[in-house]
């Protein structure tokens, strides 16, 4: 267990690449979530977003390969980028209402999202942050063909990918 005191709630965590610091959600008693960085060797915790900034619980690879920057909430529905080492945050642009996005790619500037082009078909994509640009990616027909996606998790070279449905 790590030993942080002063939070009312947690929310999901994600080890960063080097093992020596860990990132997560949490609430402080009378404020609104934010996504904050424990470091392992001064044991000092610093908040890395706004106050209503969140980490997606369903987004795998929220942290970029280079453990530069992190994926999270802004509010319902949007997203940014959140540099880790703390700093200004990034907007997502070009990102598509019921448009989700599942990780990083081994690029470190682009990541992968996912939407359901019809019942049983799930249509993966590769976005460009900052420009918006976007190319699709694979399209997966599901063999459950009404199952609603629950949850979906990928590699970051796309080698290996699961996903979970709701009937």
């Amino acid at each position: 267990s790590l030993p942080m005191r002063g939070f009312e709630q947690f929310f999901d965590g994600e080890w960063l690449r080097d093992g020596k610091a860990f990132v997560f959600g949490a609430r402080e008693p009378g404020k609104r979530r934010r996504i904050y960085r424990f470091d392992l060797a001064t044991g000092k915790v610093e908040p890395i977003g706004p106050e209503g900034a969140g980490f997606p619980p369903a987004l795998t690879g929220r942290v970029s390969p280079d453990g530069r920057w992190l994926l999270g909430t802004t509010g319902p529905g949007g997203f940014g980028r959140y540099p880790v080492a703390g700093g200004v945050p990034r907007p997502v642009v070009g990102l598509q209402p019921l448009e989700r996005p599942i990780r990083w790619s081994a690029d470190n500037r682009t990541f992968f999202t996912r939407t359901m082009t019809d019942p049983g078909t799930l249509k993966i994509w590769r976005l460009d942050p900052d420009t918006g640009r976007r190319t699709p990616v694979e399209e997966i027909r599901l063999a459950e063909g009404g199952a609603a996606v629950e949850q979906f998790v990928m590699t970051a070279d796309r080698s290996a990918i699961a996903h979970m449905i709701r009937r």
